[in-house]
C-alpha cells in the first residue's frame, strides 16, 4: 500500500486479493480510481480463483501484471495469464515477499517450470534469495519514514488509552504464526517480570495461533500484563509508546518492524535469523533465539529500556533512508518503465 499511496499520481492500479483485505485498506483503495477485485479463496476454489483472474486481465487493458507471493506456487497465477500475454501484450513481474516456502516440497516441483515465465522477478531478501538463485532484484519494502518519527503526543494518547504510566511497555508487531515467535516473546516477558513486576507487552497483528497464545499467557498467570490490540491503522503511534520492540522470528525475508523500529528511535531486540544488513543505529541487537538464552534477552531489555529519555532528540539516521518509500518507489518506477519500453 505504500508502493500505492506513493505512486497513484503516475500510475492507475487495480488490486485484485485473495478472499479478504482490511476494511481500511479497501476504503482508501475505493477513494481512489482503482478497482479492486476479491477471488475466492486461492487454496480451497483454485479453479474458480484462476478463471476470475484470467477473465478480469482478459477483459481489462493493463501494461504490466505485478504478481506478489513467497515462493514458486506464484505459477497459478502465472498459468491463469500466460495464455493472454501474447494477445493483450502485458509484461508480468514476479515478486517474492518470503524466506521459505510453506510448501517446500511442491515449491521445489514447481520451479522449473516457474522459472522464465515472467519478464522480471523481483525480492523483498535482504541475503541470498532462497527462490531465484540469478536474474533477480532487490525490491524493499518501502516505508514512509516521515509517519515513524518519535511522537510524544502518541506516546501519551496510546499509553493513556492502555492505563500504562511509567511502566515498561514490550512491543511486538506480526501476525500470530508459527514463524513469528510468539512463545518465545511469552519467555522473555514472563522472565522480565520477575524483574520489574508492572512491566507491559503489547502483540498488535491477528493470526491463527492468536487464542492459543492468550490460553499459555493464562495458564502462566501473565495475561493481565498483555495487551492484544489486534490489526491497526496507527502503527506508527504504536512504536512510539513502547519501550523495547521484541522481535524473535525465526525467519524473516526483510524484517520490516526491525527498521520501522529504528525510524522510531525505538530499541529492538531482534532473533539472529533476521539480516544483519537492516542494523543502521546502536538501537538494534541481534541474538539467538534458543531458549537457553532468554535471560541474554532479558538484560538486554533492561539496557534498552533505560534508553528512553533520549528519544526526543533522535532524528531518523540517513542510513535508514534507502528504505524510505520516496527512494524505493523511484527504483520501482524504473523497473515499471524499463519493461514498457521493451514493449516498444
Amino acid at each position: 500500500m505504500n508502493y500505492y499511496r506513493q505512486m497513484k499520481k503516475n500510475i492507475l492500479f487495480d488490486f485484485i486479493v485473495n478472499e479478504y483485505i482490511e476494511e481500511y485498506f479497501l476504503k482508501e483503495i475505493e477513494d481512489g480510481k482503482s478497482e479492486i477485485y476479491i477471488l475466492p479463496n486461492r487454496k480451497k476454489k483454485i479453479l474458480e480463483y484462476m478463471k476470475n483472474l484470467r477473465a478480469i486481465v482478459k477483459k481489462g487493458k493493463y501494461d504490466i501484471i505485478h504478481i506478489h507471493g513467497n515462493s514458486s506456487l506464484m505459477m497459478i497465477e502465472l498459468l491463469a495469464i500466460i495464455g493472454l500475454k501474447g494477445k493483450k501484450n502485458f509484461k508480468v513481474i514476479v515478486h517474492n515477499h518470503a524466506a521459505e516456502s510453506d510448501y517446500k516440497q511442491l515449491d521445489k516441483i514447481i520451479r522449473p517450470f516457474f522459472y522464465g515465465k515472467y519478464d522480471k522477478a523481483l525480492t523483498v531478501e535482504l541475503n541470498e534469495s532462497y527462490l531465484f538463485k540469478k536474474n533477480y532484484e532487490i525490491a524493499y519494502n518501502g516505508i514512509a519514514s516521515d509517519k515513524f518519527k518519535f511522537n510524544g503526543k502518541n506516546r501519551i494518547n496510546i499509553r493513556e488509552k492502555l492505563n500504562i504510566k511509567n511502566e515498561t511497555m514490550f512491543l511486538h508487531v506480526g501476525r500470530f504464526s508459527k514463524e513469528k515467535n510468539h512463545l518465545f516473546v511469552l519467555d522473555v516477558f514472563e522472565a522480565f517480570l520477575r524483574k520489574e513486576k508492572n512491566a507491559k507487552l503489547v502483540f498488535v497483528g491477528r493470526g491463527p495461533l492468536e487464542a492459543e497464545i492468550k490460553n499459555i499467557a493464562m495458564e502462566r498467570e501473565i495475561r493481565e500484563s498483555i495487551f492484544f490490540v489486534g490489526d491497526v491503522e496507527n502503527i506508527e503511534c504504536w512504536y512510539s509508546s513502547a519501550d523495547v520492540c521484541i522481535f524473535p522470528s525465526k525467519v524473516e525475508s526483510f524484517g520490516l518492524v526491525a527498521v520501522e523500529a529504528q525510524m522510531n528511535s525505538l530499541p529492538c531486540i531482534c532473533s539472529n535469523h533476521i539480516s544483519k544488513k537492516l542494523k543502521k543505529t546502536n538501537r538494534i541487537e541481534f541474538l539467538d533465539i534458543d531458549t537457553k538464552n532468554v535471560c541474554q534477552w532479558v538484560e538486554q531489555a533492561e539496557l534498552f529500556s533505560k534508553m528512553r529519555k533520549d528519544r526526543l532528540s533522535q532524528d531518523i539516521p540517513s542510513e535508514l533512508m534507502e528504505f524510505d518509500i520516496e527512494n524505493t518507489a523511484k527504483k520501482m518506477l524504473k523497473n515499471y518503465e524499463s519493461l514498457l519500453q521493451e514493449s516498444i
